[in-house]
């Protein structure tokens, strides 16, 4: 039996209509939030790089602009897909709610690849070294959002990332080992990262 991955579609199309109706503003927000990856459905993928193309380039953000970027892209005409996204849109103002259900779809996507690229690691590392490593390595990946399940690692690889990350932890690194809290009976026990929540 086959289980589709998380998804949202339609919180998916009225994050993108909200844009479209409110341009930059809901866009700021959504960029806070969220990458063109982030979207299950490449056609929602390729509008949301076009938005972020011409947010960083300070132009508007609406359905002509968005259309035109496109055409320029990928030299397809999306405006009907566009207008049905507008369309579509109860109200912008629930945008953040729109963003905040495809950040989970995304991230519980990315935690099924974190989860079967360690276990291709589990069947395929003998050396219990480097097995860890590369589970570290896809945990860590995970945490900080760089895992897309795509990325194949050696074990030299896997290795020699071990290694640097025991030599940093040695070397009181404070990426490695934890951010300071000013209490040295507490930093040797407890290391706080960025990004994590305690």
């Amino acid at each position: 039996m086959n289980v589709p991955l998380p998804q949202d579609l339609p919180a998916e199309r009225a994050l993108l209509g909200s844009i479209l109706l409110a341009g930059r503003k809901v866009m700021t927000e959504a960029r806070a939030l969220l990458r063109s990856s982030d979207f299950a459905l490449d056609l929602h993928r390729r509008v949301f790089a076009a938005m972020e193309r011409l947010y960083e380039r300070g132009l508007a953000i609406d359905r002509s602009s968005v259309s035109g970027e496109m055409q320029v892209e990928h030299d397809v005409d999306q405006t009907p897909e566009l207008l049905d996204l507008i369309v579509e849109v109860p109200t912008w103002v629930h945008a953040d709610t729109y963003a905040q259900q495809v950040r989970r779809c995304a991230t519980a996507r990315r935690v099924i690849a974190a989860a079967n690229e360690m276990a291709g690691l589990a069947f395929d590392r003998e050396e219990e070294t480097a097995l860890m490593a590369g589970v570290q390595t896809v945990f860590d990946g995970l945490l900080t959002g760089q895992s897309d399940g795509s990325t194949i690692l050696t074990p030299k690889t896997l290795a020699e990332r071990h290694h640097e990350v025991m030599d940093r932890r040695q070397m009181n690194d404070p990426a490695y080992v934890g951010i300071p809290t000013g209490y040295s009976d507490l930093d040797k026990i407890v290391a706080y990262r960025g990004g994590e929540l305690w």
